[in-house]
């Protein structure tokens, strides 16, 4: 077996707990299906709240946008079937995943600089 450096694991963990969140985020989204009564007034409440997420889970110009679409999805009638948080995963994390593999790196690396700086203040 290979052993990955210490930023591929953390975007291979990055990676996938981000898909089993956005599997979450869009079965939630999709609730309204299943008790269409409630429907348009949970998807008034779920929008900002899932467009947050959208921004706080991808980070970023792709967070934002994705953010905006996503609450703009929530709060139209009819759209609900629309995966937007897999959309997003599929953007972050397969089309851009080269850009995201980097910020991902240099994240990892501003940390471990930090508790090395930290261990030397002691």
């Amino acid at each position: 077996m290979q052993k990955l450096p210490a930023q591929s694991k953390n975007f291979d963990k990055r990676k996938r707990l981000a898909l089993i969140l956005s599997i979450v985020f869009d079965a939630v989204g999709m609730i309204s299906y299943i008790f269409p009564a409630l429907g348009e007034s949970f998807d008034f409440v779920w929008a900002p709240i899932a467009g947050l997420a959208n921004i706080l889970l991808f980070g970023g110009w792709a967070g934002i946008l994705g953010g905006v679409g996503t609450f703009a999805e929530e709060l139209l009638p009819f759209t609900d079937f629309i995966p937007s948080f897999l959309i997003m995963w599929f953007v972050k994390f397969i089309l851009l995943e080269k850009r995201t593999r980097q910020q991902l790196d240099g994240e990892a690396a501003d940390a471990s600089e930090t508790r090395e700086l930290a261990g030397q203040n002691k």
